[in-house]
């Protein structure tokens, strides 16, 4: 069993995390019922804006471990938060670069999308990274042996040939 560590954070822990750190600040203002309290809520809530700061750059710097099995499985955790990624059930699985806007310019992702059809609907499960412009012209120039999100490509293009669709062009995306 193959394991890596990529810098992704689902998105159900990152809205958690804001949302928590948002009431770390606001639930000391909000316990302040009387003049008394309203100067134990101002520190309250200055050690609530730090505990959440903390908070959010604690969840931002910790990476996801992908265990690749020889079963056909991809187990992904981040910390106490683990899913699979069944490659048997999947109908194709692709990759892509897409921009994002940003405040400083523009900040590039690279996407693994699996789809999985079930029932009548269409589930996508997807896994990407922030990519810098060494990775960019990697990518482009075909060296993607140092690439931990396409080593997970390469794996379930290993195992399912058939499934793969390689490198799609997104609707936003510079490919």
């Amino acid at each position: 069993m193959k394991t890596l560590r990529i810098k992704y954070i689902p998105p159900m822990i990152t809205g958690i995390t804001v949302v928590l750190s948002f009431g770390l600040w606001l639930l000391p203002m909000c316990l302040s019922y009387n003049e008394k309290m309203a100067d134990y809520a101002l520190v309250g809530s200055l050690a609530g804006i730090v505990i959440g700061l903390l908070l959010l750059v604690a969840v931002g710097s910790t990476k996801t471990l992908v265990k690749l099995g020889n079963d056909g499985v991809i187990r992904c955790i981040w910390l106490f938060y683990s899913w699979e990624i069944d490659l048997a059930k999947t109908e194709s699985f692709c990759y892509s670069v897409r921009p994002h806007r940003a405040r400083g310019g523009t900040v590039y992702t690279l996407d693994i999308l699996f789809v999985v059809m079930k029932d009548d609907w269409k589930d996508e499960t997807g896994l990407n990274v922030n990519v810098d412009v060494k990775t960019l012209n990697k990518l482009i120039s075909g060296d993607t042996e140092n690439i931990d999100l396409m080593k997970i490509y390469r794996y379930a293009e290993a195992m399912y040939p058939n499934k793969a669709r390689g490198m799609v062009e997104s609707d936003e995306g510079i490919f």
